[in-house]
């Protein structure tokens, strides 16, 4: 279902930024929000950030757009790496995201800082993949930088045994999978919840689920 169709269901949450996988480009020009920002190969279907309150969002000076489906967004109160993972030119799924973790490592390194997107990933898939392009590693790289998941930290939760999906396959309660994440540092998730949309309450909307942080001032 497009963003427009869904929107009132999302911005009752009222985000002061909101990430968006798979929304048009049109969705994300049409938005009456303060700051805006779509990438995308095909215009219905893309990454678009949408910021609605005056923390002065804006596009970090280091963004490159051959980074595939990744938008580093800087503000006066937190910096955010938004990303979509793709398996772009035959690549896995980690090799774009390592991609990303290496361009962006500075960005990643502020304790301000969040990486939050569909991952595409969970540990449970790892024994399909050789070992240097599994989640694990990813997240592993992901520690190196002091960015550990906000869900698995606060909810004493290990990867792989996640007791909430974010993504329903076919929109099937039964097929869940958690593959959507918010990445930060020690500090700041120990000022930070994150809740998990109820698929009760989304599927009529989109096979995921949003993800809701709030940090506390």
């Amino acid at each position: 279902m497009a963003f427009r169709n869904k929107s009132d269901a999302i911005l009752k949450h009222k985000p002061d930024l909101l990430i968006l996988q798979e929304c048009s480009k049109a969705d994300i020009e049409n938005s009456s929000a303060l700051f805006k920002h779509w990438v995308g190969n095909n215009p219905h279907k893309g990454l678009g950030v949408l910021g609605f309150t005056n923390h002065s969002f804006r596009i970090a000076d280091n963004y490159n757009e051959s980074i595939h489906w990744a938008i580093p967004i800087e503000s006066d109160t937190a910096d955010v790496l938004a990303m979509w993972a793709h398996k772009d030119a035959g690549q896995t799924y980690v090799e774009g995201l390592l991609s990303a973790l290496s361009h962006y490592d500075s960005l990643l390194r502020k304790d301000n800082g969040l990486f939050i997107g569909d991952m595409n990933n969970n540990v449970r898939w790892d024994h399909k993949t050789k070992k240097e392009w599994q989640w694990a590693t990813y997240i592993d790289e992901l520690r190196k930088l002091d960015k550990h998941s906000v869900w698995h930290k606060t909810k004493g939760e290990e990867h792989g045994l996640e007791s909430v999906s974010t993504l329903f396959w076919y929109r099937q309660p039964e097929r869940g999978y958690h593959i959507d994440y918010v990445f930060g540092s020690e500090n700041l998730i120990s000022n930070a919840s994150l809740q998990i949309g109820a698929h009760e309450d989304w599927l009529m909307h989109s096979d995921h689920v949003p993800l809701v942080l709030d940090i506390a001032n």
